[in-house]
């Protein structure tokens, strides 16, 4: 009788294993919703909600800058609540450019993000040619998923874009000069340390 139970336990468990992978092959890993305190909104900004794991993972990305900038300077130092309120700051200031450049209508395609991503130096093989593993791996080391990198890779170049628009317009309001300036200031925050190639 455990035998028969043990049996058919056996191919329950590996349906549920073939379903989950069902799952993950369609939406992947990146789409899952997270929960725990990474997923508890730290801000809002016009409604929309950035959440405990991008100011922490931001925070991580200024302090590596940081470390990067001074040699020798003891990470013991840098304690997240004294990098917060700058870090905070810039988040709220990218959101609204974003949010502006998507109130005018402006949008990044994904062929211009494949093309950026796949040109990036910090991702390709020793023999030029973009390599997955290593994408993933390095991706990963900054505490991205591939759905929050490149939904960050798109803000950013929509940002950038708007940005250029108004530089080219040679018009601006005194508060798109604010937060342009701001966001000049303020960009290599967020941006993990890869060397980008030339968007286009």
């Amino acid at each position: 009788m455990l035998d028969s139970f043990r049996h058919n336990m056996k191919g329950i468990a590996f349906g549920i294993v073939i379903l989950i992978a069902i799952v993950f092959a369609f939406s992947g890993i990146g789409s899952l919703s997270m929960s725990g305190s990474g997923a508890d909104t730290a801000v809002t900004v016009n409604g929309e909600k950035v959440t405990e794991l991008t100011v922490l993972r931001a925070i991580s990305s200024e302090k590596r800058r940081i470390l990067s900038e001074n040699e020798g300077l003891d990470a013991s130092l840098l304690e997240d609540e004294l990098i917060r309120p700058q870090v905070m700051e810039q988040i709220i200031g990218r959101r609204l450019l974003s949010q502006a450049a998507k109130s005018a209508g402006m949008g990044v395609s994904s062929r211009t993000t494949s093309k950026l991503l796949l040109g990036t130096p910090a991702f390709l093989s020793d023999d030029g040619r973009f390599d997955q593993d290593l994408y993933l791996y390095t991706i990963r080391a900054q505490g991205y998923t591939s759905g929050t990198f490149l939904e960050m890779l798109k803000d950013d170049l929509l940002i950038e874009q708007y940005v250029r628009g108004f530089v080219a317009s040679g018009f601006v309001t005194g508060t798109e000069l604010d937060l342009i300036q701001h966001y000049r200031a303020t960009a290599q925050l967020l941006l993990p340390n890869f060397a980008f190639a030339a968007g286009g």
